[in-house]
Formats: C-alpha cells, sequence, structure tokens
C-alpha cells in the first residue's frame, strides 16, 4: 500500500469475511491493513481523528444510517484529512439521492456533490470546516468507511 497504514472497518457481524478478503489480498501479511470494527454513531470515539482520507463506498442506502454516520463523520475527519464518499443511487427517495449533499452541507464546508450520469452514482468530497482540528498531530492513516451503519 505505498507505506500508508490502512485501516478497513465494518459492522463486527461483517468483520470475519473483512478480515478473510484482507487476508486473501495480502499472502503473508506483509502491508495488510487493520481490520476492525465500527458502529456508526457508536464506537467512533475508539478511533483517534488521526486520518488523512476516509474513504466509503455504497454505504449511504439506509436513512436511517444518515445520523449515525455524519456523527461519526464529524468525529474522524479533521483537519486537513478529506472523506469521500461514492454512492450508488438506489432506494428512491429514501435511498442515496436523499443523502448527498444537504445533509452533509451542515458538517463539511467544502462539501460537493455530483451525480454521475450514465452510472447512476453520486459522488462527495468533503472537508471538515476550518478550526475543526484537534491539535497538531501526525495523521498517517488512511480508512475505508466499510459499511458501518446499523
Amino acid at each position: 500500500m505505498l507505506g500508508a497504514e490502512v485501516t478497513l472497518t465494518d459492522r463486527p457481524p461483517a468483520l470475519p469475511q473483512l478480515r478473510d478478503n484482507a487476508r486473501r489480498n495480502f499472502p503473508g501479511g506483509a502491508g495488510a491493513p487493520r481490520v476492525r470494527a465500527l458502529r456508526w454513531g457508536r464506537d467512533q470515539r475508539r478511533f483517534p481523528p488521526k486520518f488523512h482520507l476516509i474513504l466509503g463506498s455504497d454505504i449511504v442506502y439506509d436513512p436511517r444510517a444518515f445520523s449515525p454516520l455524519l456523527g461519526t463523520l464529524r468525529h474522524i475527519v479533521v483537519p486537513p484529512a478529506q472523506a469521500l464518499l461514492s454512492a450508488r443511487l438506489r432506494g428512491g427517495d429514501a435511498g442515496a439521492s436523499r443523502f448527498l449533499p444537504p445533509d452533509v452541507a451542515p458538517v463539511f464546508s467544502g462539501a460537493a456533490a455530483a451525480a454521475r450520469t450514465g452510472g447512476g452514482h453520486r459522488d462527495l468530497r468533503g472537508d471538515p470546516p476550518a478550526g475543526a482540528g484537534r491539535g497538531g498531530a501526525a495523521r498517517p492513516g488512511v480508512s475505508d468507511g466499510g459499511a458501518g451503519g446499523d
């Protein structure tokens, strides 16, 4: 992973499969990512805000998870970090199309969302508001947001 420290997250029931996928993709363990449980809105305090980049793919399909996800992102994504989320538009008015961008605008000052034509995807890049930092600690990590909602 070119020297990056990578942490993959998901809900506890999905961890065995996530660990197996990581093991299969990193035989011998060299450069393998850490695998940790993350339930949005519950476990974020176990993750210090040290990550440079939070990646989430196809994680905003259940409206009940929007608020816990935003609370988790609010804690983990602090300057100079960025969150990049991508979601396939599905679920009609209740799915991802309802999440981006209005829900995110109050959380991330640089939030910008754009629907990709043809693919039915919506992508979001969020920068935390200025002054959201928590000190000058080094932030070496990369995190995959996984499907942490319940």
